[in-house]
């Protein structure tokens, strides 16, 4: 039985051979789309897994801390990936 991957970023599905490289490479599954951004924009290996690893834990996104300081590199990288 074939089994569907998606994008961890996006959720769109994505190839068996997609799933493997992103995986391999990155540690996670990534969509073409999201694989470009990454490169593109030099997004540090430390940020994508502080990311990926609080997206998948369901970690609630903050953008800034009352304080004023931005904060967390999820937000930044999302920020570089959008």
């Amino acid at each position: 039985m074939k089994s569907t991957h998606y994008c961890l970023e996006c959720g769109k599905p994505i190839s068996d051979g997609l799933y493997e490289f992103s995986t391999e490479v990155y540690r996670f599954p990534l969509c073409s789309h999201h694989l470009y951004l990454i490169e593109k924009r030099g997004i540090t290996d430390q940020a994508l897994r502080l990311y990926f690893s609080l997206k998948k834990s369901e970690f609630p996104e903050t953008r800034q801390y009352p304080t004023g300081i931005t904060g967390l590199a999820r937000s930044v990288t999302k920020a570089q990936l959008q």
